[in-house]
């Protein structure tokens, strides 16, 4: 999961932004934008929240998904998130017939921000760029 995006004050504790999101899983590759907002809780601990759509996916329909985030910063360039994430539609089929319907998908982990999260950023992509390049080259 990657999550890139600018964040202006509107208040002594409080941030309004937008960011654009990319996430990889065993279901699918998704893109799209977020709405974010931050409050502060001490002098480097902060909440974020989000929520987002995606306009681009590799195997279901971006039409009315919802993708959330709420994230704890202990300090402002780490933080512990839960992305929820509904996606639909999702078309399911067993012996009675198929029905289309929604998933939710549900992600935890560490972020890291600022210099350390571009720095991780570059390094994905290097590593990714070099495995394609790998698995491109095997007959």
């Amino acid at each position: 999961m990657a999550d890139w995006g600018a964040l202006a004050h509107v208040g002594p504790r409080d941030a309004v932004g937008v960011s654009f999101f990319a996430s990889l899983d065993a279901d699918a590759f998704v893109l799209g934008p977020a709405v974010r907002y931050r409050r502060w809780i001490g002098p480097d601990q902060s909440v974020d929240i989000a929520l987002g759509t995606p306009v681009l996916s590799s195997d279901y329909g971006a039409t009315l998904s919802a993708y959330g985030l709420v994230k704890w910063n202990p300090v402002h360039w780490v933080g512990i998130a839960l992305r929820p994430e509904v996606r639909r539609p999702v078309t399911t089929c067993d012996q009675t017939g198929c029905r289309a319907g929604s998933r939710f998908v549900g992600s935890a982990g560490v972020e890291f921000g600022w210099v350390p999260g571009l720095s991780l950023t570059f390094a994905a992509g290097a590593v990714g760029l070099v495995a394609a390049i790998a698995l491109a080259g095997i007959d």
